[in-house]
């Protein structure tokens, strides 16, 4: 099974509502209202526009998927700019398969890119990412931008990890400098 990378720029719409749909189909409760397929290639443009999209596809069909990008963050060290993970998900009817691993060790390749060392994410399955060489992290995170609540958690998800697990982390505040993802 290959795994495609591509930079956002590069991606045709098509495949770009293919992964849309699979987004949605994974987290229906985020997206319970309609939308038109205008809307999703909007929603799929803004959300962190420069990321690398890495693709699983199977017979015309994206099976699996995730988002990397850098993103710049404050620590109890300075500001640093770490690699975000996000829209990480695996068409239900092919898990088990491996799929899901195979998009995030897509995503963590990129290390060291740059300056950036250290992947930074949100998970509500622990579990999966602790057997590919992540570890759990317990700082606060803030998000100072906000105006209405800057020291409020903009993750949702119960669980903040980063990977390499051997990587030098700072303890402390962890702002994201802007909303979770």
């Amino acid at each position: 099974m290959e795994v495609q990378n591509l930079q956002h720029s590069v991606i045709p719409e098509a495949l770009m509502l293919k992964a849309e749909y699979l987004i949605r189909a994974t987290w229906p409760e985020a997206y319970a209202e309609k939308a038109t397929e205008a809307e999703m290639l909007n929603a799929f443009k803004s959300r962190t526009p420069n990321k690398v999209c890495h693709f699983i596809i199977e017979e015309d069909k994206v099976i699996g998927y995730a988002e990397s990008f850098p993103r710049k963050i404050t620590t109890s060290k300075g500001e640093r700019t770490i690699l975000g993970l996000g829209a990480v998900c695996v068409d239900t009817a092919q898990r088990g398969r491996g799929l899901g691993a195979l998009v995030v060790t897509q995503a963590f390749n990129r290390l060291p890119e740059g300056e950036i060392d250290t992947c930074l994410f949100q998970t509500g399955v622990p579990q999966f990412y602790k057997k590919l060489n992540c570890r759990l992290i317990n700082n606060q995170i803030v998000n100072s931008l906000n105006q209405e609540k800057p020291e409020a958690n903009p993750f949702w998800d119960d669980y903040i990890m980063i990977f390499p697990k051997e990587i030098s982390w700072p303890k402390g505040k962890i702002d994201l400098l802007g909303k979770g993802y």
